[in-house]
């Protein structure tokens, strides 16, 4: 069963929701009441759907605030509802996407045929960034990276946003024990101590492995070239022959 959570501070609301979406078996469904509540949850259950109330006792933007981190950190749809339906707060709501608004006093029916609409498929990717251990570089030509003492270099956690990156490299041919990722932002790149199946298994599934030594985000592709090189941002990616059946 899909996970829902409900942030709504009017308990009687909160419950008479719960009742409703658990009796119809659309998702088991948790309540929280403040802004930080309903970030921890969210950042440890990844629920699929969220409900969220704009403005909660003593907290009026805590709505707005959860709305900002879930588009910052996750692909998960939300759904706005709130007793206030006037121009600036409608304004408001829009610049953070909603599923839909719905106002109070809550109808049934609506809010059921909201969820249905807005709750995605299985198998979506919820995840928007990954933090990683390991080494950051920035303005850095990829010449001089490989050149690099990388011990002479603090690791750092690094919060790191799927959608910027290109590609993903093992640069040690021998062990294949190190990583290098690419971005999109040129010549910024971060060096982690792990291997290529390991970190795809931790990958949305647009990444793609297609050489034994390359990972690439296929929402990047410009060209595939004869089957032999993919190209992304000016950069050519070979593609070994053990992975060209599964690109096709």
């Amino acid at each position: 069963m899909k996970k829902i959570l409900i942030v709504e501070d009017e308990f009687i609301i909160a419950y008479r929701i719960k009742e409703l979406l658990e009796k119809k078996e659309i998702g088991q469904c948790e309540i929280r009441d403040t802004y930080q509540e309903s970030v921890d949850w969210l950042s440890i259950e990844l629920p699929d759907l969220v409900l969220l109330d704009i403005r909660l006792f003593d907290d009026e933007d805590a709505g707005i605030r959860i709305a900002h981190y879930i588009q910052e950190h996750y692909h998960i749809p939300f759904i706005f509802f709130s007793g206030y339906s006037d121009e600036a707060t409608l304004k408001t709501a829009r610049l953070y996407k909603p599923a839909t608004f719905i106002t109070k006093p809550v109808i049934e029916e609506q809010l059921l045929a909201a969820i249905k609409i807005a709750m995605p498929d299985y198998g979506i990717c919820k995840i928007k960034t990954v933090f990683f251990k390991g080494k950051y570089f920035e303005n850095t030509p990829f010449e001089q990276l490989m050149k690099a003492h990388f011990s002479e270099y603090d690791f750092i956690n690094k919060e790191i946003k799927f959608d910027h990156i290109n590609i993903i490299q093992s640069f040690n041919h021998i062990k294949r024990n190190t990583i290098v990722f690419k971005f999109q932002q040129p010549h910024t790149f971060f060096i982690m101590g792990t291997t290529i199946e390991k970190i795809l298994a931790q990958l949305p599934s647009y990444f793609r492995q297609v050489h034994q030594s390359f990972i690439v985000n296929t929402q990047k592709i410009s060209a595939i070239r004869k089957d032999h090189y993919i190209t992304i941002t000016n950069e050519d990616v070979p593609i070994g022959n053990a992975f060209k059946k599964a690109l096709k």
